[in-house]
């Protein structure tokens, strides 16, 4: 049994009540809510909102307001909200880790056996560092920016804005640390503070993407 527009709208309103404004997943916590809604009406043929009661409460764990270690225990979202994210984050954060540890291990070995007193190095190395950390600068605020100018949410801006965005503090922290030192005078925790640097503009760029094109998949859903 199909539902009407009317129908649809009032499960629409139900989504957004839940604080799910991210385009992505309320598309398709829509879909799924009312394929719940349609199959219990043609089998047990009662009237819509019974149907719709019954299945809130099945639902109503998927709303309730949790955290989360892995994207920070202060932003508190809808459970079925941070599911989405973790599935999505994990991979990436997982593959981060690993990539820090093997260019720091390689950072080290080439800073104590190979470039120790190269001075050609040294001036690469760090003025490569200060350039680096402009380049991240810049792209992140300006894809910053270009996500906000679609006034859309998506789980990918929530990622960004999150995971990608506020690493911009450190930059500025980290800028004076790194501006004056040689490759030779790095420690680990710069060498892990570069490496992070090249992996989360990678997260970046892939999550800023990701979220142009829920956009347009949503604005083209709008159409049909």
């Amino acid at each position: 049994m199909k539902l009407t527009k009317e129908q649809i709208q009032i499960i629409k309103e139900y989504i957004n009540s839940k604080k799910i404004n991210y385009v992505d997943i309320q598309i398709e916590i829509l879909d799924h809510i009312s394929s719940d809604v349609e199959l219990i009406m043609s089998d047990t043929h009662i009237h819509f909102k019974s149907a719709f009661d019954q299945v809130k409460e099945k639902w109503k764990s998927n709303f309730e307001f949790r955290s989360s270690f892995l994207l920070g225990i202060f932003y508190e979202k809808p459970s079925i909200f941070l599911k989405r994210c973790k599935k999505i984050y994990k991979p990436y954060s997982l593959k981060g880790f690993a990539s820090i540890f093997i260019t720091v291990f390689v950072f080290s070995f080439m800073q104590k056996h190979l470039f120790q007193n190269s001075l050609f190095i040294n001036k690469i190395f760090t003025n490569g560092s200060l350039g680096l950390s402009f380049v991240y600068f810049g792209l992140v605020l300006y894809w910053y920016f270009k996500i906000k100018k679609t006034h859309l949410k998506t789980v990918f801006s929530f990622l960004y804005n999150t995971q990608i965005f506020p690493n911009l503090i450190i930059v500025g922290l980290m800028f004076n640390s790194i501006k004056n030192k040689s490759f030779s005078e790095f420690n680990t925790f710069e060498f892990v503070f570069l490496s992070a640097l090249l992996i989360t503009l990678y997260q970046g760029y892939i999550f800023y993407t990701k979220h142009l094109k829920e956009v347009s998949d949503f604005k083209k859903y709008q159409l049909k």
